[in-house]
C-alpha cells in the first residue's frame, strides 16, 4: 500500500463537502435555486 500515490478518482466526504462549499460561495444563487426547487 502506497500512501503517497494519490488517486483523483476516489473522493472522500470531506473533499466533496469542501468543493460544494466553494461552489456555494462562488454561486449563492445556485443555493437559492435549489432551496426553491426543493
Amino acid at each position: 500500500m502506497r500512501r503517497h500515490s494519490m488517486q483523483p478518482i476516489e473522493i472522500n466526504g470531506l473533499t466533496l463537502v469542501f468543493l460544494i462549499t466553494i461552489l456555494i460561495c462562488m454561486n449563492p444563487h445556485l443555493l437559492v435555486k435549489s432551496v426553491w426547487l426543493s
